[in-house]
C-alpha cells in the first residue's frame, strides 16, 4: 500500500505561495493542454483540479523538480484528472473504430468484478475473429489512461426472449393507457415528476410523482379511472407519491458529483475502492468503501489523505456548481465496514 504524506512534506506543501497571477496562468495553461489532446469533443466526464494544475505548472515552468518533491506529487490521488476531460469509452470506441471493428455498445460494471464490457457487433464467426483484437486494444487504451483495475470482457449480443412475438392484449391497452394520458395532463398542464405502470406478476398498478406542492391530486385520479374505463381495463391501484423538489434537484448534482469520480476511484488500483455511494437524507453524504484493513497501521492516514483529495476536487469551479452550498459528509470505511475518517 501506498504511503500516505508525511507530516513534514505536508508542511513543505502547505507553506507554498502561489501569486494570484501565476495560479490563472497556469490553470488556463493546463486547459489549453488538455484540449489540445483530445481526439473528439465529447461531453466532459471528469473535472480538472485546479491545486493539482497549479502544483504541476508550477513544477514544470520552474524547472523545480526534486525527487522528494516528485514522490510527493505523484501521491496526491486525482492528479492525472487534470488531463481528463472524457470518459475513457469515447476512446476506446475511437480506438476500434479506428482499426474497423464493429461495435454495438459497452460499459462499465462496479459490482464485485470490476468489469469493461465490449459487445461485437456481428455473428459468432465475426466475433472470434475480432475477439482477441478487441480484447488487446481495450487493454491498451486502459493501460494509456492508467486503468488497471478492469478486467476486459468482449461479448456477442444477448439475444431477446421473443419466443412467442405475441404482446399480450392487457399490455397493449397499458401502453395505449400510458400514451392518451399523458397526452391528456400535458394539454390539461399537469406537471408529473414522473408517470409509470407496473406489471408485476401479472397486477398492473399505476405509479405517478408529483411535486409536493401540487394541488391536483384528485384530478389526476379521476383523469386516470376515466381513462381505465375507456380502455375497458380494470380498476388498477393508483398510487400517487409527493415529492420534495428540492430534494430531486439536490439528488440530482449529487449524482453527477459521484459520477465525476467513479471511472477513476474504480478503475485505479491506488485508489483501493470498494464500493461508492451517496445519499442526501436528510443531507448530502458520499460514503467510499475501500478496500483497506483497519487492522493496518496507516489505514486512517491513507484515509485522509483521500477526503484531502476529494475536498480539493470539490473545490474545482465545476464541481462547486454542482455542490453549489450544501453540507455534505465524506465517509471512508475500510473493508470490515469500519470508519476510517
Amino acid at each position: 500500500m501506498t504511503d500516505p504524506l508525511s507530516n513534514y512534506v505536508k508542511k513543505e506543501l502547505d507553506s507554498i505561495a502561489i501569486p494570484e497571477d501565476r495560479l490563472n496562468a497556469a490553470i488556463a495553461i493546463g486547459i489549453e493542454r488538455g484540449k489540445k489532446k483530445r481526439r473528439t469533443p465529447v461531453k466532459k466526464f471528469m473535472f480538472a483540479c485546479c491545486a493539482a494544475v497549479v502544483f504541476f505548472a508550477l513544477f514544470v515552468s520552474s524547472g523545480f523538480v526534486s525527487p522528494a518533491m516528485a514522490k510527493v506529487v505523484s501521491k496526491i490521488p486525482f492528479l492525472e484528472i487534470l488531463f481528463r476531460e472524457e470518459s475513457v469509452m469515447p476512446q476506446v470506441m475511437d480506438e476500434l473504430k479506428d482499426r474497423g471493428i464493429k461495435v454495438s455498445g459497452m460499459g462499465m460494471s462496479y459490482q464485485g468484478k470490476k468489469t469493461f464490457s465490449v459487445t461485437i457487433d456481428g455473428d459468432k464467426a465475426y466475433y472470434n475473429k475480432v475477439k482477441s483484437e478487441v480484447k488487446q486494444a481495450t487493454e491498451g487504451v486502459l493501460k494509456e489512461n492508467g486503468y488497471d483495475a478492469y478486467t476486459v470482457s468482449v461479448e456477442m449480443p444477448r439475444k431477446s426472449d421473443d419466443s412467442d412475438g405475441e404482446v399480450p392484449e392487457e399490455m397493449k391497452k397499458l401502453e395505449h393507457l400510458q400514451a392518451s394520458t399523458s397526452k391528456e395532463f400535458e394539454n390539461k398542464k399537469i406537471k408529473l415528476v414522473q408517470f409509470g405502470i407496473s406489471y408485476n406478476m401479472g397486477n398492473p398498478s399505476i405509479d405517478i410523482d408529483v411535486s409536493d406542492k401540487s394541488k391536483r391530486i384528485d384530478e389526476i385520479k379521476a383523469i386516470i379511472r376515466e381513462n381505465l374505463k375507456k380502455e375497458k381495463l380494470p380498476a388498477y391501484p393508483i398510487h400517487i407519491k409527493k415529492i420534495n423538489m428540492k430534494k430531486v434537484n439536490q439528488e440530482n448534482r449529487w449524482g453527477d458529483v459521484v459520477s465525476a469520480m467513479a471511472q477513476d476511484l474504480f478503475g485505479k488500483k491506488k485508489f483501493k475502492t470498494a464500493g461508492l455511494g451517496y445519499t442526501v437524507h436528510p443531507k448530502p453524504k458520499l460514503t467510499i468503501s475501500t478496500t483497506i484493513k483497519s487492522s493496518d497501521p496507516d489505514s486512517r492516514a491513507y484515509a485522509k489523505e483521500i477526503e484531502n483529495s476529494i475536498e480539493r476536487f470539490f473545490k474545482t469551479p465545476q464541481l462547486k456548481e454542482k455542490i453549489k452550498n450544501d453540507e455534505y459528509q465524506i465517509v471512508i470505511l475500510s473493508k470490515d465496514k469500519k470508519r476510517l475518517n
